[in-house]
């Protein structure tokens, strides 16, 4: 086994999963959690993070997370294969820990609302950051849409961060996609770091 305090390390670096704690301020990163904070603030419905693989985009989300209130809740789906909307809902109720199996797509999509509109009493709408969302179908997109246009007397009960490859932009820019695209009130795009930046870190 490498001893890495040899290097002054307290750990291995560059671990296959996603850790907050690794998070690094390069001006991009910290522009894009300038972005979320200010997005959730303004309570936008839909905020896109993209960028190429390995850039940070999912440590950004994650240590944004790590940042709010506890108060605040939220839905981490970090791997959204989901072409209908039915896949999506699950993936939702999974995280929740709530019933997903054997339900219709209407008995899924009322059990996401009903969870969302009871939360939203506590004050907050709920955070539902959605991890490679560029696998994401246009119904399941069109159907986060949906949630997020749901409003309690509060406001909106979700706001949602699609963290995503490139590709989910340029969908985005597809006549088809339109309604969804319009709902994107922020885009962030995460690039890789520069030699100076590289050096820093």
């Amino acid at each position: 086994a490498v001893d890495w305090s040899h290097f002054g390390m307290d750990r291995p670096p560059f671990r296959p999963a996603v850790d907050a704690a690794a998070y690094f301020p390069a001006p991009a990163h910290e522009a894009a959690l300038r972005a979320l904070v200010a997005a959730f603030s303004r309570r936008d419905p839909v905020v896109l993070i993209d960028g190429p693989d390995g850039v940070g985009k999912s440590i950004v989300a994650r240590k944004w997370l790590d940042d709010l209130l506890p108060d605040v809740p939220r839905v981490l789906v970090p791997n959204a294969r989901a072409d209908r909307p039915a896949d999506l809902l699950q993936a939702i109720l999974f995280d929740l820990g709530k019933p997903f199996q054997g339900l219709s797509e209407q008995e899924l999509r009322l059990a996401v609302t009903g969870h969302l509109l009871d939360t939203a009493a506590g004050g907050f709408p709920t955070v539902v950051v959605i991890d490679e969302a560029q696998h994401l179908g246009q119904s399941a997109l069109e159907e986060l849409r949906l949630l997020g246009n749901l409003e309690s007397r509060s406001g909106a009960v979700a706001f949602v961060v699609l963290v995503a490859q490139p590709s989910l932009r340029e969908a985005l820019k597809r006549p088809s996609y339109g309604h969804i695209a319009d709902r994107v009130a922020a885009r962030c795009r995460i690039e890789p770091l520069t030699g100076e930046e590289s050096g820093e870190y």
